[in-house]
């Protein structure tokens, strides 16, 4: 008498297609622009009323009162975006201006992922720093760019090295916690130290993903360092792209990559 017993299949485990991640925040700008237009202009309006204050200002009250509706703006925005991209309209407000309960989960969520990487990012500094010291290396010299005077070759490598570990720690934080929003708005509560485990796989095209839709913030940058966007009119360039396309772009990848990690 034969017994058949039947294997347990393992879970197939989810995994983040950079094509269709990306060709979905693509169509995704169209309904974040018509959805969240209102929230895209107050926020790039505050942000350019920062840019235009008096200089005798910026040490009063009026810059901290802007400030706040900076960041009340930001986060209007933000959940307005991600309603529209997660495809979860409930509580949108008329053109995107609204801050509910979502709003706050996501300062929340932000703050404690930002806790977390200030901390990290301080135990490895100071590890870079004791690492820096043992070197003996001149700073001077190095300030320089002196390097054969910086001291030995084999101890610049290792400071080099363990600066570029830094980095990449620090980015790799970034990246892994990038999906705290979508899941906060998606799970209905706050998410920090979960995203690590929906990221967890994806880490590298989640990366390439991030970094392909930061083309407007990049393209804004290298022109900025070549003097082509000084002054009031190039800052209130920047105002304009981070509120109108840059936000909608960044919002609409982490959360299709969210759709597609999502392990519930």
């Amino acid at each position: 008498m034969s017994h058949e017993h039947a294997t347990p299949q393992r879970a197939s485990k989810p995994t983040l297609n950079l094509v269709g991640a990306l060709g979905e925040t693509l169509r995704g700008l169209t309904p974040a622009w018509c959805g969240a237009w209102g929230a895209m202009a107050v926020c790039a309006a505050l942000m350019a009323a920062m840019i235009f204050l008096p200089a005798g200002s910026w040490s009063g009250g009026w810059t901290w009162l802007v400030g706040l509706a900076v960041i009340a703006s930001g986060l209007a925005l933000k959940g307005g975006l991600l309603r529209i991209a997660l495809k979860q309209p409930s509580g949108l407000g008329p053109a995107g201006l609204q801050l509910g309960k979502p709003e706050a989960r996501l300062l929340g969520a932000a703050l404690l992922c930002l806790l977390l990487i200030v901390m990290i990012a301080s135990v490895l500094g100071l590890v870079l720093l004791a690492v820096a010291g043992m070197a003996e290396l001149d700073a001077d010299a190095i300030a320089r760019r002196n390097w054969a005077a910086a001291g030995e070759g084999w101890k610049l490598a290792v400071v080099t090295l363990a600066g570029l570990a830094t980095v990449f720690v620090v980015l790799s934080l970034f990246v892994r916690l990038s999906l705290y929003a979508p899941a906060t708005v998606a799970r209905g509560r706050m998410v920090s130290l979960d995203s690590f485990i929906i990221v967890r796989g994806a880490g590298w095209p989640l990366f390439a993903g991030l970094l392909l839709t930061s083309a407007p913030v990049i393209i804004l940058a290298l022109l900025s360092s070549g003097g082509m966007l000084e002054g009031p009119g190039g800052a209130l360039v920047w105002a304009l792209v981070l509120a109108g396309l840059q936000a909608p772009l960044t919002t609409g990848f982490v959360a299709a990559a969210y759709g597609r990690l999502d392990r519930g």
